[in-house]
């Protein structure tokens, strides 16, 4: 399921990288729009993408209950050995992925823009929506086109704003917040994509 040329560019991108680091704005939108809609004092969490660093280092959440995941062995490279946080090397794209009714939230830290093909995502929100426990939910700060241009970059799947909502409701998810953030962009050579929130429940 894994994309090998993708994940030959994150491999590489990591192997030349000896920081650990997140985009703060990921931070800012857990600490702004998503804590206060979890429904437990104690989240169990699941942070897509998360790299070699996830945000919830950062939070004030219970590490112990944070599984962070990447497909990118050379990111896992980078973790420190005593790190509170799970991490773990895994494919969001494979069948049954995830456990049954496991996490609270499922926060995309930048992971589901980079899976271009469309049965790979389907897989992979299938794996989302069945993680969640009932009630739970799921956050993504996406990359989507921008209303001036049509923008492709490599080894990213950039869908207007309606065809990332179509995407989430046939796949199950009920859309409780769906937001273009004005004054924040996603830059690339060709141009500035459109910064997209979203939080659902399952």
């Amino acid at each position: 399921m894994i994309d090998l040329n993708s994940l030959e560019k994150f491999n590489d991108y990591y192997k030349n990288t000896s920081s650990r680091n997140f985009e703060q704005s990921l931070k800012h939108f857990f600490h702004n729009d998503v804590h206060k809609r979890l429904t437990t004092e104690n989240p169990k969490v699941l942070d897509l993408g998360a790299g070699s660093k996830s945000l919830f280092e950062e939070t004030h959440l219970n590490l112990d209950l944070i599984t962070a995941i990447d497909f990118s062995s050379a990111a896992m490279d980078l973790i420190p050995e005593h790190s509170g946080i799970h991490y773990k090397l895994l494919d969001i794209t494979t069948p049954n992925a995830l456990r049954i009714n496991e996490y609270d939230l499922v926060f995309d830290s930048h992971c589901l823009h980079c899976i271009e093909d469309k049965s790979h995502r389907k897989m992979a929100f299938n794996n989302i929506l069945g993680s969640l426990k009932s009630d739970g939910l799921f956050a993504a700060e996406m990359m989507v086109q921008s209303s001036r241009q049509r923008i492709t970059q490599p080894f990213k799947y950039i869908p207007t704003a309606n065809e990332l909502e179509s995407e989430l409701i046939e796949a199950g998810f009920k859309i409780i917040y769906f937001m273009i953030v004005q004054d924040l962009k996603f830059s690339n050579e060709n141009g500035d994509c459109d910064l997209l929130r979203v939080i659902s429940r399952k």
